[in-house]
């Protein structure tokens, strides 16, 4: 079995800058005007909620957007649904 090789990323800032409200509307309005933006659906789960103790639960569907169902959001949704988190 082969060891894990780690490198330095150069990239990494040496000071964490948090995002600002502000910088967070610009980005929104940036992707927003772009002509492709579509909002994602939110998708209600109907039986988590009693499994997690919540009123409701959504999930941001974005399997839809290349026109076929992602695995990975109903393998999250079933596992939401069944309570196998």
């Amino acid at each position: 079995m082969e060891s894990v090789r780690w490198i330095e990323n150069k990239l990494r800032a040496e000071k964490f800058t948090p995002v600002t409200a502000e910088d967070a509307l610009e980005a929104l309005e940036f992707w927003r005007s772009a002509p492709f933006y579509e909002p994602s659906p939110l998708t209600q789960l109907h039986l988590a909620p009693a499994a997690l103790g919540l009123g409701e639960v959504f999930i941001k569907d974005e399997g839809r957007r290349f026109g076929q169902i992602d695995a990975k959001f109903m393998k999250l949704a079933e596992k939401l649904l069944y309570g196998e988190f």
